[in-house]
């Protein structure tokens, strides 16, 4: 159960860097959170960022409004970036699974129950709707936090 808490935490990251400097990462910070963190600067810079683009956007068990225009666009280039979304909202499953599996496992090797929490988290979410790429990708994320608080609460 803490390390599906442990991951839950992780996967916040890459909302909470948005524009945070490389200087307080340890050279042992897996490549994953790095990309993360490269991401999110990157797409600060691209969609610009400002306070309404992170307003209500708080720990609510890793949940993420899908209503705020702003953010939607910044998260929607993250997940661009990653290739798990196109303008489209179309969701390239095997770069979403990719990216869960590395999320994960941290980049070590994946123990089965990971893999299975991965491919129920996919198919569980792949189908989600959204007003277009941004929105799309702030629900994929929503449901995959929900699917890991459902696990754990198992």
């Amino acid at each position: 159960m803490n390390i599906f808490i442990l991951l839950i935490t992780l996967i916040l990251v890459a909302v909470k860097v948005n524009c945070r400097s490389f200087e307080n990462v340890s050279l042992d910070t897996p490549d994953v959170i790095l990309e993360n963190i490269l991401d999110g600067k990157m797409c600060a810079r691209q969609v610009g960022v400002s306070e309404n683009t992170f307003k209500n956007v708080e720990d609510k068990d890793g949940l993420l409004p899908d209503d705020n225009d702003s953010f939607n666009l910044f998260y929607g280039c993250i997940f661009k970036r990653k290739g798990i979304v196109d303008y489209d909202g179309k969701i390239n499953v095997a770069n979403l699974r990719t990216y869960l599996i590395n999320l994960f496992s941290l980049n070590q090797a994946i123990a089965p129950s990971q893999k299975k929490l991965v491919e129920s988290s996919i198919q569980e979410c792949e189908n989600i709707n959204g007003n277009n790429y941004g929105q799309k990708s702030v629900r994929i994320h929503n449901c995959i936090m929900n699917k890991l608080h459902n696990t754990v609460k198992e």
